[in-house]
């Protein structure tokens, strides 16, 4: 904290590093993108919806980005971290 102001953050130059959010990826290897690009064949419009909007809690569960639903459901959080691990 400098002033008030916190000067510390999970992120590096976007919103995308650090910690996965509900459905933002977190800290990706950059090697990643270029598959995407150039073996799936995905435009960049498209790796920035799936980076920005259909990655974090919503990738992994592919059920919901609210933490609250997924608790709610009858997926395991067993299931959901053998997904995170399998991904990782």
């Amino acid at each position: 904290m400098t002033t008030g102001a916190s000067r510390d953050s999970s992120m590096g130059f976007s919103i995308l590093d650090g910690i996965p959010m509900a459905t933002r990826c977190g800290t990706l290897d950059a090697g990643v993108v270029l598959y995407l690009l150039q073996q799936e064949g995905l435009s960049t419009a498209e790796i920035e919806k799936l980076l920005y909007a259909q990655s974090g809690l919503l990738g992994v569960s592919g059920l919901s980005a609210d933490s609250r639903e997924l608790a709610a459901s009858s997926q395991s959080v067993l299931d959901l971290s053998g997904r995170a691990a399998l991904a990782r």
